[in-house]
């Protein structure tokens, strides 16, 4: 387990621009696209890996937040829809914690095939390291930056660094942040077009 606690952050403040609709509401395997994420998050609680979770909305997205609260989760709302001011608000958010937590483990809502062994997964990997930075490589989608990615609470600030669509990678490959990889079989895809969403649906 890890050495402090951690808070789960789901960012779900996207445009959907790629998908031409609100992404986060379209049927998934009888539940909104976004559901399976809160809900995996919310189930991370409730084992006691995370202490709490918060989900980063967009302004007046009431569908999302309410969905959000319905799998009993903490909602924020992002002062624009990129990456890096989602993840700006959801670390604000935690910093703001009466007794912050010491470290994030980042979702995307648009990821609805989360499964609860790849959270052990990256949580143990974490553990048993002492880099900033810790996030999953699938198996069949190795050059793809995998979530949920977990970040201590040192390299919190450098989101300050961030603009536009931009994670951390740039800053992981400038040598900023250290990175611990956690090797996963399998794919974690998320969903930015209707013909990825057909994809994943056609998948057992």
């Amino acid at each position: 387990m890890i050495a402090g606690r951690v808070w789960g952050i789901v960012l779900a403040a996207g445009e959907s621009r790629r998908f031409g609709s609100h992404k986060l509401l379209a049927p998934f395997r009888g539940h909104p696209l976004a559901w399976h994420a809160f809900t995996a998050a919310a189930q991370a609680m409730e084992r006691g890996l995370l202490e709490g979770v918060v989900v980063v909305c967009a302004r007046e997205d009431a569908a999302v937040e309410a969905m959000a609260m319905a799998a009993r989760l903490k909602t924020t709302t992002s002062p624009d829809p990129t990456m890096a001011a989602s993840l700006r608000r959801g670390l604000s958010f935690l910093a703001e914690q009466l007794e912050p937590p010491e470290a994030a483990l980042i979702f995307l809502a648009d990821q609805p095939l989360i499964l609860p062994g790849q959270i052990d997964a990256v949580l143990a990997a974490a553990a048993g390291s002492s880099a900033l930075v810790c996030r999953p490589r699938y198996q069949a989608t190795p050059d793809a930056p995998g979530h949920p990615v977990f970040l201590r609470r040192a390299a919190w600030n450098t989101a300050d660094a961030l603009a536009g669509d931009q994670g951390f990678r740039e800053l992981i490959a400038s040598g900023r942040l250290s990175l611990k990889i956690c090797e996963l079989p399998g794919a974690c895809p998320d969903i930015d077009t209707p013909a990825d969403l057909t994809t994943l649906e056609a998948l057992d």
